[in-house]
């Protein structure tokens, strides 16, 4: 009884692993949001499929009016949908402009698995900032003279 359990879950193993090896590495870079306002922030995401092995991303190229962060917040996800599993992996750049234009990032080198990706150019629009929008914002409070940590109070 034993032996038709493993044969099946050998089957299945063999399966998935070659469900894994037919999938095509995918690289794509884009900002998010496409179009921003001075004051907001956006970020720029590379994002990697079914890449064997970990990505390896250069540091990104300066892009004059732009300031990103160098240290992406990187995301990991697998997905199983039927007998396809499709792993992305993504590194996503916060960013900000210091004036308002049409900013292109050029196209990025990735290697994964022994090869090279490159990404295609994305870009980003930053218009002027709504004047009548001030995301300020100011409390008037009454709170007691002595507060303790972790103590509730209504103001």
């Amino acid at each position: 009884m034993m032996l038709p359990i493993r044969i099946c879950i050998a089957c299945i193993l063999a399966l998935a692993a070659s469900a894994t090896a037919s999938a095509a590495v995918r690289v794509d870079a884009f900002f998010n949001p496409r179009e921003i306002r001075m004051g907001e922030l956006g970020t720029f995401e590379i994002r990697v499929q079914n890449a064997r092995g970990s990505p390896v991303i250069p540091p990104l190229p300066p892009v004059d009016g732009l300031v990103l962060q160098p240290n992406p917040n990187v995301r990991q996800q697998t997905s199983i949908d039927n007998a396809t599993i499709t792993s992305s992996l993504s590194y996503a750049y916060s960013l900000r402009a210091t004036r308002p234009g049409v900013y292109t990032m050029p196209p990025v080198e990735i290697t994964a698995g022994g090869e090279t990706f490159r990404t295609q150019p994305a870009t980003l629009v930053v218009r002027e900032a709504d004047p009548t929008f001030n995301n300020a914002i100011f409390f008037d409070l009454e709170l007691p003279d002595t507060l303790y940590v972790g103590q509730s109070t209504e103001a």
